[in-house]
């Protein structure tokens, strides 16, 4: 294999279920920026479960979606073990000829090499994630993990053995935050792995959106975005339903709203009304009708589906952020906006860390509400420091972040991974 100097490469970006998810939208953005940053005259294929709804979400940048015909997930235990036999014969499964269309595939999942709650026991064995690895490596083309948490998979040691053999098998592994980088490094997964910054850095804002101050009656007053996701009640406030959920956190931002004086732009990121689970808008919905009486004027909810680059620039006007959506927090932080991370998960712990350089602004969801409140009412009156630091590192996020194309293209260049 050698590169030919003015051959066309075409990317294949897998591994997410739909911008839906802003967070995806703003990884395929930014993974599109930094490919055509290195390669200007590259193809980019964006392999979608929803390809309708995906290509109207795009239409302004020169990506192919392109549908995902079956699902590779498996639904059944039977396809999960038939799909572990072929995966360890490497045995071509048809579903995946569709690898054979690209030079070079990038998973961009982000954190989809993490255990789901169903994984977590040594009753399983049988994991998707690992499956569909092995078949796309299987095709000996580079496969690359992009942007991207690990783990932890201690809770099971089945996971742990299978996917760190996967991991080792990418091509090239970059991490987006120290957390995932030390984990891989404890499962001695170390030659294939970079640590650069998110690609949703990249993502650049539409700021000709309707001015924040027109949504409250009194415009003066500082405004704190507000992202929380119905996730918080299967990861951290396990029992409880979602109203219950929603009715306690609604209480806490009353409180922030009235103590310190504030007005609260509520802000979906993910907008699924077909999975109530994950869906931000019906849930944060929820939050908006039990404030409504006692804050009118002062509480606002964005409308769905007007993309990442819409709400980073609804994100960009206000005064602070608190954020359960990593990505949210990314558009806050990369926007200067001071943002605190309420996490679910460790790569929010890890995201902030490298933001802030410790985790003074990250907390789990699930805190007890008058650390929150503490902590939000530190934020705001040390705001203007936090923005400056912010402000202060933009470039270097940036940086960080096409610090991975220049991986990549060291990569394909030394390697020369590029058939004649």
């Amino acid at each position: 294999m050698r590169i030919i100097g003015n051959k066309r490469i075409t990317f294949v970006l897998e591994g997410i279920f739909g911008v839906y998810n802003y967070g995806c939208e703003a990884i395929v953005r930014g993974t599109a920026v930094i490919i055509w940053h290195y390669w200007p005259d590259a193809r980019i294929v964006y392999r979608s479960h929803r390809v309708a709804e995906d290509a109207v979400a795009l239409k302004d940048i020169k990506v192919e979606v392109l549908p995902v015909l079956i699902q590779e997930k498996p639904k059944s235990i039977f396809e999960r073990i038939w799909n572990k036999l072929v995966s360890q014969q490497r045995t071509s499964d048809p579903r995946y000829d569709w690898v054979k269309q690209g030079d070079v595939i990038m998973s961009i999942g982000g954190d989809i090499l993490t255990l789901a709650p169903d994984q977590r026991t040594g009753d399983a064995t049988i994991f998707w994630q690992v499956d569909h690895c092995r078949h796309i490596q299987s095709y000996g083309l580079p496969v690359i993990l992009w942007g991207a948490s690990v783990g932890p998979f201690d809770e099971n040691p089945h996971a742990s053995q299978a996917f760190t053999e996967i991991l080792r098998n990418f091509r090239l592994i970059t991490i987006r935050e120290e957390i995932s980088e030390k984990y891989l490094a404890q499962l001695k997964v170390v030659g294939n792995v970079l640590r650069v910054a998110d690609p949703a850095f990249l993502m650049e804002p539409i700021s000709s959106v309707e001015c924040l101050g027109n949504m409250f009656t009194v415009s003066e007053r500082p405004t704190i975005g507000v992202n929380l996701s119905p996730l918080s009640a299967q990861y951290e406030h396990v029992g409880l339903g979602f109203d219950l959920v929603a009715s306690e956190q609604s209480q806490l931002l009353k409180k922030i709203a009235l103590d310190l004086n504030v007005n609260l732009l509520l802000i979906p990121h993910v907008i699924c009304p077909w999975s109530p689970g994950d869906d931000d808008f019906k849930h944060l919905e929820m939050i908006h009708n039990q404030l409504a009486a006692d804050l009118a004027g002062r509480v606002a909810l964005l409308p769905a589906g007007i993309g990442a680059q819409k709400t980073k620039g609804f994100i960009a006007q206000c005064d602070a952020l608190i954020a359960a959506r990593m990505h949210c927090a990314v558009a806050g932080v990369s926007s200067a906006v001071p943002t605190l991370f309420l996490s679910y998960s460790k790569k929010a712990f890890g995201m902030a860390r490298y933001v802030y350089g410790n985790e003074e602004w990250v907390m789990p969801v699930s805190s007890d509400h008058d650390q929150i409140f503490q902590t939000i009412n530190n934020l705001m009156k040390r705001r203007a420091e936090v923005k400056s630091l912010l402000h202060k590192r933009q470039d270097e996020f940036k940086q960080q972040s096409l610090q991975a194309g220049k991986l990549l293209f060291d990569l394909i260049n030394r390697e020369s991974l590029i058939n004649d």
